[in-house]
C-alpha cells in the first residue's frame, strides 16, 4: 500500500529537498562536541556510511563555533547547526556555511535577536527549522487553561508569523514531545495549520528497545497518514543506530523502499534448528545494500512456504533441510549440512536479483 504524502512547500537544504513530494530525508545528530574536531568528523563519516542524508550538530559555545567552517568543508552531506541560548552562535553558524539552522524560541527568547538571525538567513538563503520541544516551551507565554497541544501550536504560529513578516518562507517546522501519544496529537494539528515541511521525532525517547518503541509509536501513525518530510529517531546511544532505525521505520511504513528487509519468524518449538544466526549473518552481510530487497527466513512449514514465496528470495525449513524459493518459485532443497545463509547469498549473485547487490 502506497502512502499518500501530505502536500507541502519544498525547502532546499544544500543538495537535498525537504517536502514538496521529495523522499523523506533521514537525519541524525552528532553526539560528539565539535570542539573535538577529529572525533566529530569520524562520527560524521560513520553516520554518512550508514546512510545519514542530513546531520545536525550542537554549538554549545564560541570554541565549538570556530570549528563549524572546517566541519562544513569536510562533510559530504549538508549540515544543520543546533543553536540554543546564545543568538550570536547562530550568526556565526550562518557565516560559516551551514546548510540549515535549528532555532528554539523557548531558549532564544529575545525577539530582536531572533529577527537579526532570520534576516541574515534570508540574505544567505539558508532555511530555518523552528524546533520546539514540549520540555522547553516558553511557559511565560502560556494562557490559563490552555492545553499543551494548543499552546505548542500557538507558539509555532506566532514564530511563523514573525518570519513571514520578514518575508522569510524558507521554513521547516517541528514540535517534539517525549510522550508518543502527545507527539501524534501535536503533529496532526501542526499539519492541519501549515503547509511547511515537518521534521518528525520523539524527543528523549530513551535507550535500546524502549527508545525504539517510543519512537515508532510516536511517528509511525503520522508517517502512515502522510505527515513527515524528514525524521530523526532520537536514541540514547550511538548516532549510527538512529540512522539504521530511521530506515527500518520508513520501510515498515511503506514510505521508503530502500535496503534489505529480512522477514524472519520468531521461532518456536517446531523448529529443528534455530534461525537466529542465519538472520544475523544475512543482516550483517547485506547491511550496505541500498536497493530494496526482501529475504524470508522461515523456521517451519506453517507460514514458511507462503512467506518465502512472497519474498525476492526465501527459505522455509522442514524436518530435513530447507526449501529455497526465488521470486515465488521453488529453486531447490538445501541439505542439512549446507550453510543456509551462504546458499542465499550465493543465489542472490545470480539471475534477476543480482542487480540489487
Amino acid at each position: 500500500m502506497d502512502v499518500q504524502r501530505r502536500k507541502t512547500k519544498a525547502v532546499s537544504v544544500g543538495n537535498l529537498v525537504i517536502g514538496g513530494g521529495a523522499p523523506v530525508v533521514v537525519q541524525t545528530m552528532l553526539k560528539t562536541n565539535i570542539i573535538d574536531l577529529n572525533a566529530a568528523l569520524e562520527e560524521l563519516r560513520q553516520d554518512v556510511a550508514a546512510g545519514a542524508q542530513l546531520i545536525r550538530f550542537a554549538v554549545p559555545d564560541e570554541r565549538a563555533a570556530r570549528n563549524i567552517g572546517i566541519l562544513v568543508r569536510q562533510s559530504p552531506v549538508p549540515l544543520v547547526a543546533d543553536i540554543h541560548f546564545d543568538p550570536n552562535l547562530a550568526l556565526i553558524a550562518l557565516e560559516s556555511g551551514v546548510s540549515k539552522l535549528r532555532l528554539n524560541p523557548g531558549t532564544i527568547k529575545d525577539k530582536v535577536a531572533r529577527r537579526e538571525i532570520v534576516l541574515l538567513a534570508k540574505e544567505k538563503n539558508i532555511p530555518i527549522r523552528i524546533g520546539l520541544n514540549t520540555g522547553s516551551l516558553p511557559l511565560e507565554r502560556r494562557r490559563n487553561s490552555e492545553s499543551l497541544v494548543d499552546f505548542a501550536v500557538r507558539v509555532m504560529t506566532e514564530e511563523v508569523d514573525m518570519l513571514r513578516e520578514l518575508s522569510f518562507e524558507n521554513i521547516v517546522l517541528s514540535i517534539k514531545s517525549s510522550d508518543p501519544v502527545e507527539n501524534i496529537a501535536i503533529n496532526r494539528k501542526l499539519a492541519q495549520c501549515f503547509d511547511y515541511p515537518i521534521h518528525l521525532g520523539v524527543t528523549e525517547a530513551g535507550q535500546g528497545t524502549e527508545g525504539l518503541i517510543y519512537s515508532v509509536t510516536g511517528m509511525a501513525p503520522l508517517l502512515l497518514e502522510g505527515i513527515g518530510d524528514t525524521i530523526r529517531v532520537s536514541l540514547n546511544g550511538p548516532s549510527v543506530d538512529e540512522v539504521e532505525a530511521a530506515y527500518h521505520l520508513l520501510r515498515a511504513c511503506g514510505v521508503l523502499k530502500r535496503g534489505v528487509h529480512v522477514v524472519a519468524c520468531p521461532t518456536c518449538g517446531r523448529l529443528e534448528r534455530k534461525t537466529w544466526d542465519v538472520v544475523a549473518n544475512l543482516r550483517e552481510r547485506l547491511k550496505d545494500v541500498e536497493e530494496p530487497l526482501v529475504i524470508a527466513v522461515m523456521g517451519c512449514m506453517v507460514n514458511g512456504p507462503q512467506e518465502a514465496s512472497r519474498a525476492d528470495i526465501g527459505v522455509a525449513l522442514g524436518k530435513v533441510g530447507a526449501v529455497l524459493f526465488k521470486k515465488g518459485q521453488v529453486v531447490r532443497v538445501i541439505k542439512p549440512n549446507e550453510d543456509i545463509a551462504e546458499v542465499i547469498l550465493s543465489e542472490l549473485k545470480t539471475g534477476e536479483v543480482e542487480k540489487k547487490l
